[in-house]
């Protein structure tokens, strides 16, 4: 999905949302695009499609950058079917924006998606890492609302 369509798409429903909160990658020819797994679709009162954005999402976003991946690797890892909950194998994105999935879980898996880029962080040698986590998780937290802390 191209970004503008997707920024005019929120314009449009009255529901502000910064370009730092989507997941926007870049194509070969310089076109922006958001993967359409980021958002949950919903009907709202008036019968009016409405997409929203997962706090989750945007935390894993903000979590698999720690890496220092870029944005197309990070992606696939969000796809990557490799999480198992409750018996059933899950992507990332599935994790966050399936409803049916408790927040407890979702925490889970955001913590140990944090613990395995802190296991990444001997390798790829970023003397910075510990500071971007804090960051990273302060944001997080104060800005998502979400808790990543055990």
């Amino acid at each position: 999905m191209h970004l503008d369509a997707v920024l005019k798409h929120f314009a449009e429903n009255d529901r502000a949302v910064d370009k730092k909160n989507l997941i926007v990658l870049e194509t070969d020819n310089g076109t922006l695009v958001c993967p359409k797994q980021q958002f949950t679709e919903r009907t709202d009162e008036a019968g009016k499609r409405i997409w929203e954005v997962s706090p989750y999402v945007i935390a894993l976003w903000k979590v698999t950058g720690l890496s220092g991946n870029d944005g197309w690797t990070r992606a696939a890892r969000l796809a990557d079917r490799k999480y198992k909950i409750s018996g059933h194998q899950y992507s990332l994105f599935d994790i966050a924006t399936n409803p049916e999935i408790s927040d407890e879980d979702k925490q889970f898996v955001l913590r140990c998606v944090l613990a395995e880029e802190g296991e990444g962080a001997g390798w790829n040698g970023d003397p910075d890492f510990n500071k971007k986590r804090e960051e990273v998780v302060a944001y997080i937290k104060n800005d998502l609302g979400v808790s990543v802390e055990e």
